[in-house]
């Protein structure tokens, strides 16, 4: 017998020739400590009964390795994309569930999710980088508080940014006249929202004769700049904004029509 009170665990063996006699307790549950255990002999017809008492020392149990799997992603360049791994009892292949996990996007933009019953955390990193491939790591952190103690783990995945799709809009004139200038401009925004900083190619007319010219988009994604002197045959001829794109926009272009008369 282990231990006392309403906490005993027993169990029963037969003694050999030797006189000895084992048994094992399938899994321990007892206070951390020395804790009494106790072997005894109910006697028989032939034998008086008979005990001897001493005492074991319980441990605290030991604590559990953990497996930390991370789940590869891809997402656009400022768009909250979703990272997930999965925490599991490295022993058993368990899922491990109610923990924090700590994900991070080449080492800047951090996330922490809570794993749910199947061991999966996940939460939202926005991506600040350039197109390319990224490391993507996770970090648990160990719980020293469950029971049995959950050690830590790492793990480690890559993370796809792709450019942001763009969309530009001609804003600019639409009539010019031969031999004077002519403004031209184009709003690019990417989701709806303006894209600063960007260079905008506006060109008036196609081919050999088309006139371009390059403006750089302000706080509200626009861009502008002006054709000196208009060379075009008269009538509607083709004007178009375009963006080249970038590491971290996608290329986009627009056209319209732009009356050209001559100058009088």
């Amino acid at each position: 017998t282990l231990g006392s009170g309403s906490s005993v665990q027993s169990c029963t063996g037969t003694t050999d020739a030797g006189g000895s006699a084992s048994c094992s307790i399938a899994s321990v549950s007892q206070t951390v400590g020395n804790v009494p255990v106790t072997a005894s002999f109910a006697g028989d017809s032939y034998y008086l009964p008979a005990s001897v008492t001493s005492t074991v020392k319980v441990a605290p149990p030991l604590a559990i390795p953990t497996t930390l799997t991370v789940d590869p992603a891809t997402g656009e360049y400022n768009v909250a994309t979703t990272a997930s791994g999965v925490l599991t009892n490295s022993n058993t292949l368990t899922p491990i569930a109610n923990e924090p996990v700590t994900f991070s996007l080449n080492g800047s933009e951090t996330c922490t999710g809570i794993t749910d019953s199947t061991g999966t955390a996940s939460c939202f990193v926005t991506p600040g980088e350039a197109s390319g491939t990224y490391p993507l790591t996770a970090t648990f952190g160990g719980d020293a508080a469950a029971s049995p103690a959950l050690l830590a783990s790492n793990g480690a995945n890559t993370f796809v940014v792709t450019p942001d799709p763009t969309a530009i809009t001609y804003t600019g004139a639409t009539t010019a006249t031969n031999g004077q200038p002519a403004t031209l401009s184009g709003v690019l925004t990417s989701f709806g929202i303006a894209v600063p900083g960007k260079t905008v190619t506006l060109t008036l007319g196609t081919g050999g004769s088309a006139q371009s010219c390059t403006g750089t988009t302000d706080a509200a994604g626009s861009a502008s700049c002006t054709i000196a002197s208009v060379s075009q045959t008269v009538g509607n001829v083709p004007v178009t904004a375009s963006f080249a794109g970038d590491d971290f926009y996608q290329a986009s272009s627009n056209s319209s029509t732009a009356s050209v008369d001559t100058d009088t």
